[in-house]
């Protein structure tokens, strides 16, 4: 199962979100996603994002839940 869902919050900035589930015999993982990107100016723009990944089954001593944040900087000539 998915959902993407997008807003367009202003001219110059996009809201993105995600959300999936993969069902196995063995595993589930989860995903989820959200980031907000803005045009700076014509040739620049930035995006701050945030996700999460979830396994149901891991190894004894593992985190099920992994967590990333990243900013990018886009420049485009």
């Amino acid at each position: 199962a998915a959902e993407i869902f997008s807003w367009k919050i202003s001219e110059t900035s996009t809201l993105d979100q995600f959300l999936n589930t993969e069902a196995g015999d063995s595993n589930t993982v989860t995903r989820f996603g959200i980031s907000v990107t803005s045009q700076i100016d014509d040739a620049l723009s930035m995006k701050v994002g945030y996700n999460i990944k979830h396994n149901s089954d891991v190894a004894l001593g593992s985190d099920k839940t992994d967590k990333e944040t990243s900013v990018t900087l886009v420049y485009k000539l």
